[in-house]
Parts: C-alpha cells; structure tokens; sequence
C-alpha cells in the first residue's frame, strides 16, 4: 500500500485479521506506527500519521 499504516500491535485480535485480508489481495504494509489502543490508533490517523484499518467505533464520529 502506497500510504503509511497505524497498525494494530503484534498480538492484537484484529492484527490477524487485517494480515489475513492484507495477504489475500498481496499487499504488503509500510507500518508507521503499531500500538494496541483502537482510540490511540483513530487518534494517530486524525493528526494525519497515516491510514488505518479499525471496526466501528462511536468515537470516530467525533473526529470527522
């Protein structure tokens, strides 16, 4: 993916998730930054760190 990615940690349920998408369409990630807080993810990516791949979460409709 040609952009930054905000990543779920190592060990993160939805970690495997988002691999296991990733390497069915043959995408590989230029991670910028891994954390296991879905709030400090939406945050990172609001400021503009990168884009992310997060379930629902009410919170975002406060970051638009």
């Amino acid at each position: 993916m040609p952009y930054p990615q905000v990543y779920f940690a190592k060990g993160s349920g939805l970690r495997s998730v988002v691999d296991g998408l990733l390497r069915q369409i043959g995408q590989e990630l230029q991670i910028a930054y891994e954390t296991e807080e879905d709030s400090v993810i939406a945050g990172l990516v609001a400021h503009g760190f990168g884009i992310a791949v997060v379930p629902y979460m009410e919170m975002l409709l406060r970051l638009l």
